[in-house]
Formats: structure tokens, C-alpha cells, sequence
């Protein structure tokens, strides 16, 4: 089961990357790491 929800965060994680990199909200790799940190805390 964990390993589905790890799956699953790293689908969503790129997914949001793809799209916020699309926006140009990520400007550095740091603001990846933050963005993934605080989604992995939410969970």
C-alpha cells in the first residue's frame, strides 16, 4: 500500500512540475524541493 501511495505522489509531483514549469513558477531546482517537501508534509 505504500508503495502505491509513493507511486502515486511521484505522478502527481510531476505532473505538477510539468504543469507550474509551464507557468514558469519554478524558477530554480530549490523551488522543486520546496514544492515537494510541502507535499510530502501534507500527506
Amino acid at each position: 500500500m505504500e508503495n502505491v501511495k509513493n507511486t502515486e505522489l511521484q505522478f502527481f509531483a510531476a505532473q505538477c512540475f510539468l504543469h507550474f514549469q509551464s507557468l514558469n513558477i519554478f524558477k530554480s531546482f530549490d523551488d522543486i524541493n520546496h514544492f515537494y517537501r510541502l507535499s510530502k508534509m501534507r500527506l
